[in-house]
């Protein structure tokens, strides 16, 4: 069965590259559910949310040939945003994340706070749930961009 997820996380990482979005959309769309709208590298024209904007910046003024480095910002860098946001940490090889951090206000508005748990271990409704931010988180670490 791990084999299975891992392959379906991997198909999942490669529909989630810039271009490529349709597998996903098909995905949740068989299940009724709308597609989430991933944006990589958003410019200042998608950044319409001013928590995203003030994300932009911080991770801007870390950046270093184009990339932020694995060590360049940790939640303690982010001040009051780091509310909002996740961190994950890659284990078993690329095959799973754990969440490291977990913002309060996510935790508050999902009802669940997922700090020190792993992706391939939270259960919802929508059975691909937990492959999607796998296969998510993947396709950022291959890419070396950053979403929203």
């Amino acid at each position: 069965m791990e084999n299975a997820r891992s392959s379906v996380a991997d198909l999942i990482a490669e529909s989630l590259l810039p271009g490529r979005e349709e597998r996903v959309r098909a995905l949740f769309n068989a299940e009724g559910l709308r597609a989430p709208e991933v944006v990589w590298s958003p410019g200042d024209v998608e950044l319409t949310n001013p928590l995203h904007r003030q994300f932009a910046e911080i991770c801007a003024a870390r950046m270093q040939n184009g990339r932020l480095a694995d060590d360049a910002l940790t939640v303690d860098d982010l001040g009051s945003l780091s509310d909002w946001l996740m961190v994950v940490e890659v284990e078993g090889g690329g095959d799973d994340f754990r969440y490291v951090h977990y913002g309060r206000i996510i935790a508050e508005y999902s009802g669940l706070d997922l700090s020190g748990r792993m992706t391939s271990e939270f259960q919802s409704g929508f059975k691909y749930l937990s492959i999607f931010f796998t296969g998510l988180y993947k396709a950022v670490v291959s890419s070396g961009q950053w979403v929203c």
